[in-house]
């Protein structure tokens, strides 16, 4: 649920959307006029309020009240002028387009000076995809303000107000050291909430000589308990708490059965004994469920709804050979990566809105070249505005100006492009990565591409649009996914697993005692005899929340990388079980990469392993003829 900030956010939506005129991102010219003699610095007496759900096409208005005589008024948004149609007491949009959201002011001036209002956020209204909850909804929490002990709890058991540091806790002090028992009181929880989620149980514990557990999963027991047929035992918590030290914030994340009832947090010992504080008890939601369908065993094979698209990956290069050499391997599908090697973080809003323009007309050319060779383009924004900080996170999930910045840079390529029959699909978010949440009212990784999917679907409803996983597109997320609720998704995947073979050798020297170990696909995970086996079952199991996902919700799936470096030992037969798993699926895919680097390159040769130089194959490579079986089977995607 967005909200609203600057003061009345939600109140004063309905009631300036319900005085606002028709007229488009026009002003009122009313404005105060009195003798000069009476004129004094203007003061801002009514402060513009946030609205915080505007629909697309809809309209809202803005208003400030002032005094001082004889006043001018210029609005701005993001601190740009909106200009002579902005110049009077209030501000009216209509209609609301993506552009139109960001932070609001309105300077007020007179002979006498000027005063510049506070922000006003006006947010898109973007329905949230999620079922229930949201990630960082705090669903239980233990209040230690007041007593939260039945008066039957054991002895040592009290409740401290405030306790050590002034923080209100549950003290338990254990009467016996005995390893073999627990000691503790409980609390209720309504595990029905919890169901199918993924959800960090979260505590503060200071101890006094607690003594060390036979078993790690013991220690100082914040636990979160129930039962399920499924499972059998629920029994969640952050194991092997014990010793003497000050407050400390333990954090434990597990996922909830489907059928997960009962339930209770333990606070208290198991298999040790001594003293211990406990406060901030808290179950957080990380993923909420999707409450996905049901896979029914005898529905047919699910359709797809276009000719099989299969392809690469390309760095938005104009090169004049590419589209024709794809030509003639006979790729019907170019996964167009409009991308910089810039620090896009380091990048201002108007520095990005500069090369992303540059980069739009390099995609104009590139639509006329795959047009004319018999490919369709898959318009991936592979650098976003805002760039990634040091962890991954994509800063505009964190900033809501850049956030905005997204949507708009959505809508200006929906604009352009709308009815290109030469694009296949608009890939809105790559490799989505969230660590933690996102801060209140902001959208988290998927509301965002939702945010900027409606808007797209708002102005082109007939080109697809790509919906991508957190965590780098991984498979594992996808039974936390929704369905949305969207016109012509298609919902993507990477596939880079394992990486200790995918990538060996890029981030260490290959085979040296130091490096990366030799990982031979098939063989095993860590590439040691005794390791877990690494073949065709393996990526099979990777992949799989993905087609539960598909075959719940009957969806189109898109596999917008796959790849395995040159080098790599059976990286032939590794591309070709990825592949015969894909056309088993149905799924569409593009290989990683087309003339973007050597490391990749189905021109190079394989061997001998070099992170920077290798030399062009006079024969096709084993690995080409892999993804070149699956080329030959392609169609025209055109009529």
């Amino acid at each position: 649920m967005l909200v609203g900030c600057g003061g009345g956010g939600g109140q004063n939506a309905a009631s300036s959307s319900s005085s606002s005129s028709s007229s488009s991102s026009s002003s009122s010219s009313s404005s105060s006029s009195s003798g000069g003699t009476n004129t004094s610095a203007p003061v801002i007496t009514s402060q513009p309020q946030a609205i915080t759900g505007v629909d697309l096409s809809g309209k809202f208005t803005l208003s400030v009240v002032a005094s001082g005589g004889d006043l001018s008024y210029q609005w701005m948004r993001d601190g740009v002028s909106l200009g002579s149609a902005a110049t009077g007491e209030s501000y009216t949009v209509d209609p609301m387009m993506a552009e139109s959201a960001g932070a609001y002011t309105v300077s007020v001036a007179n002979s006498r000076g000027s005063v510049t209002s506070n922000n006003a956020v006006v947010r898109l209204a973007t329905p949230s995809p999620y079922a229930g909850f949201r990630p960082g909804d705090v669903v239980w929490n233990l209040p230690l303000d007041t007593n939260p002990l039945q008066p039957t709890v054991p002895s040592g058991v009290t409740w401290q107000h405030p306790g050590p540091g002034g923080k209100d806790c549950v003290q338990i002090v254990s009467p016996v050291m005995d390893r073999t028992k627990s000691y503790g009181v409980s609390f209720p929880v309504d595990m029905a909430l919890l169901r199918g989620a993924q959800i960090v149980l979260s505590c503060a514990v200071k101890a006094k000589d607690v003594t060390q557990p036979l078993d790690t999963f013991n220690g100082v027991k914040v636990m979160l308990s129930g039962e399920s047929v499924s499972v059998g035992s629920i029994r969640r918590n952050y194991g092997n708490i014990y010793g003497t030290f000050d407050w400390q914030r333990f954090t434990y994340t597990t996922s909830i059965p489907d059928d997960a009832t009962g339930g209770f947090v333990m606070l208290g010992f198991q298999g040790c004994g001594g003293t211990a504080w406990i406060a901030d008890v808290s179950i957080t939601i990380v993923m909420p469920s999707s409450h996905a369908p049901a896979i029914d065993p005898n529905a047919p094979p699910i359709p797809r709804a276009h000719t099989p698209m299969r392809g690469v990956t390309d760095p938005s290069a104009i090169r004049v050979k590419d589209f024709p050499d794809l030509g003639t391997w006979k790729v019907n599908l170019v996964r167009w990566m409009i991308q910089s090697a810039q620090d896009m973080s380091k990048m201002s809003i108007a520095e990005y809105d500069a090369w992303i323009d540059a980069e739009l007309l390099k995609l104009d050319q590139a639509l006329v070249l795959a047009r004319a060779n018999g490919q369709k383009l898959v318009v991936d924004l592979h650098s976003p505005p805002g760039g990634r900080d040091d962890d991954g996170n994509m800063r505009m999930l964190f900033d809501e100006s850049i956030g905005n910045q997204f949507v708009r840079v959505w809508e200006k390529i929906a604009t352009r492009y709308k009815g290109n029959v030469a694009i296949y699909a608009y890939g809105i978010i790559n490799e989505p990565v969230q660590t933690g949440f996102v801060p209140e009212g902001l959208p988290d990784w998927l509301e965002l591409q939702v945010k900027a999917a409606r808007v797209v679907r708002h102005i082109d409803p007939d080109t697809l649009i790509s919906i991508a996983s957190d965590e780098f597109d991984s498979p594992k997320h996808y039974p936390w996914m929704p369905r949305l609720d969207i016109p012509g998704l298609i919902y993507e995947v990477h596939m880079y697993r394992p990486h200790s073979f995918t990538h060996q050798g890029i981030y260490a020297t290959w085979g040296t005692v130091d490096g990366d170990p030799v990982v031979t696909y098939p063989g095993t995970l860590d590439g040691t005899a005794t390791g877990a086996p690494l073949d065709k079952d393996y990526l099979r199991n990777w992949l799989q929340p993905l087609r539960n996902f598909q075959l719940a919700n009957r969806v189109q799936i898109y596999v917008g990388e796959f790849s395995a470096a040159r080098w790599t030992p059976g990286a032939a037969q590794y591309l070709k079980d990825l592949t015969d798993i894909f056309e088993e699926y149905g799924w569409d895919w593009s290989y990683h990469a087309f003339r973007e680097s050597q490391i990749w390159s189905l021109e190079n040769e394989n061997l001998p392993y070099d992170q920077k130089v290798s030399k062009l194959a006079t024969a096709p490579t084993d690995r080409f003829k892999v993804l070149q079986y699956w080329f030959n089977q392609n169609v025209s995607p055109y009529p």
